[in-house]
């Protein structure tokens, strides 16, 4: 029997839109490299989509990314080429976020639409291409394991030393975030000297002035990201629940020292990894990996940042097209962009249209085969992922494994992870069970004793966010999600480059 050629990368909160934008931006070329997906899956049922790799273009994408690498390619100034594009995108959309929408006609509307639509052909390659670079994994390591010293070559000494190598030369998103969230609470902290820690004194502090404007810069600047494409922007009161957690943890409200902040950390990281290249010589090869594995992982956060900001920004203009077509915000990103623009220009969905949203609402695949974009709905498309998608066999299976991306060794409760919606479940000292951790989720992972993913490579944000907490992680094991339950008490251990997860009890 012929081996089924596709396999999940991830699974998320999806609509159509970012699906069709994904393998719609695998159409164009970037200048200087020969990236190319040409043959890609997508199966998407109740607005959980997984995006699946064609294993012969995984392989064909690694050998590109490794030969690229080599030669220098992927320098600073190639990606910022390409984030500078994303930045002209997001220039472009704030020229008209804030109009009267109201007073435009339906054929300014599709054009402004267009415009929208751009930021999802911009940053969705570099986004994946930016996953693929995670198959890096064992050619970075086996360059690391040739200049390391013997004593250097334990599991736990090469995890440590791959912790401050790959950590990127600026903050991301999360980073950025949480370096705000602790100026606050040094703040608040320093408030409430002599004071009594109570929720009420809190909140009193919290209405003053200057924390009051603080708290408002901090929704402004970074609850926009927590949206993704689903969700909510995070608010103010939100923001406040999170730090008083964080007070009432520690019982008293110490104030953050610098050593808590992730700009001191990364200033950190960026001396380890200089002194180390002057102590370990002939490390070409490898200086060049962790150059081009550290812009990766920029990449793969700012696209998504990018992206989510200008969905963002076009919250009203959105807003104008669902009032005039009494759609959802989920519906209206149910249209492929051609279908969307033809209902502005024509001003009214047509009964095919309204079939559309429904059934792909409930189910829908999508083909991606050498620039040639197909659409199944229903039964069909229940039956291309049967032909095509490789199912991972969990029937009786208490014991997996995945990489390694933050070390430790815990024993706890699982929690399912998908969604902000499962925060009321989770516990301080769970163990997160996720897809993998997007931005909505980082306030559940700050609670998590560990973090189990299905997706994810040692720069994925899950990695990220777990070195940056310092919790240990293990990604990339594919059935996490599908071989535990809410309850199972489990050991992780990821004391070895290769992480273990082992079902102890049900």
């Amino acid at each position: 029997m012929k081996k089924k050629p596709y396999v999940v990368i991830g699974e998320r909160n999806s609509m159509l839109l970012h699906q069709y934008g994904t393998l719609d931006s695998f159409r164009y070329k970037i200048p200087g490299t020969k990236w190319n997906i040409s043959k890609t899956f997508i199966y998407a049922r109740n607005l959980r989509g997984a995006h699946c790799y064609h294993e012969p273009t995984r392989q064909k994408m690694l050998k590109i990314l490794r030969s690229e690498l080599k030669k220098g390619i992927y320098t600073k100034i190639f990606f910022d080429r390409i984030h500078n594009a994303f930045k002209r995108t997001i220039i472009d959309i704030k020229k008209f976020a804030n109009e009267d929408f109201s007073k435009k006609d339906s054929g300014t509307l599709a054009q402004y639409y267009l415009r929208y639509y751009k930021i999802y052909q911009l940053t969705f390659l570099p986004m994946m291409v930016s996953i693929y670079s995670s198959d890096l994994h064992d050619f970075f390591e086996k360059e690391l394991k040739k200049v390391l010293r013997s004593d250097e070559k334990t599991p736990h000494k090469i995890i440590e030393i791959i912790s401050f190598l790959l950590t990127p030369h600026n903050l991301t998103e999360v980073q950025k975030e949480e370096q705000e969230i602790l100026e606050v609470r040094k703040k608040i902290g320093a408030a409430f000297r002599g004071k009594k820690t109570t929720r009420k004194n809190f909140e009193k502090i919290c209405r003053g002035k200057k924390i009051r404007e603080t708290l408002d810069k901090l929704q402004y600047s970074h609850g926009w990201f927590h949206q993704e494409y689903v969700g909510e922007v995070k608010s103010k009161k939100s923001y406040m629940n999170d730090i008083w957690r964080e007070i009432t943890k520690q019982k008293k409200p110490d104030l953050p020292t610098r050593f808590d902040f992730p700009g001191y950390k990364m200033k950190e990281a960026m001396r380890k990894q200089k002194e180390f290249f002057k102590t370990h010589t002939n490390s070409d090869v490898l200086e060049k990996a962790v150059a081009a594995m550290r812009e990766f992982s920029l990449m793969l956060d700012y696209s998504k940042a990018d992206l989510i900001y200008g969905l963002h920004l076009t919250r009203p203009f959105i807003g104008e097209i669902q009032k005039r077509f009494d759609l959802s915000w989920v519906d209206v990103h149910n249209f492929t962009p051609d279908e969307i623009v033809t209902a502005l220009k024509r001003r009214k969905l047509t009964a095919r249209d309204k079939k559309n949203i429904w059934e792909r609402r409930k189910e829908f695949a999508m083909l991606y085969d050498n620039g040639k974009i197909s659409i199944y709905h229903g039964k069909k498309a229940k039956q291309l992922k049967e032909k095509l998608l490789r199912q991972s066999e969990t029937k009786g299976v208490r014991k997996f494994s995945g990489l390694t991306a933050m070390t430790g060794k815990v024993v706890g409760t699982a929690k399912i992870v998908t969604s902000n919606h499962d925060l009321e479940k989770f516990s301080e000292g769970d163990i997160m069970i996720t897809n993998e951790v997007t931005t909505e989720l980082t306030s559940i992972l700050k609670k998590a004793a560990a973090i189990v993913a299905d997706g994810g490579g040692i720069i994925s944000h899950t990695a990220i966010v777990a070195r940056e907490f310092k919790t240990p992680c293990i990604v990339g094991t594919k059935i996490a999600t599908k071989v535990l339950k809410d309850g199972d008490k489990i050991e992780v251990d990821a004391s070895e480059s290769k992480g273990s997860v082992k079902l102890l009890s049900r």
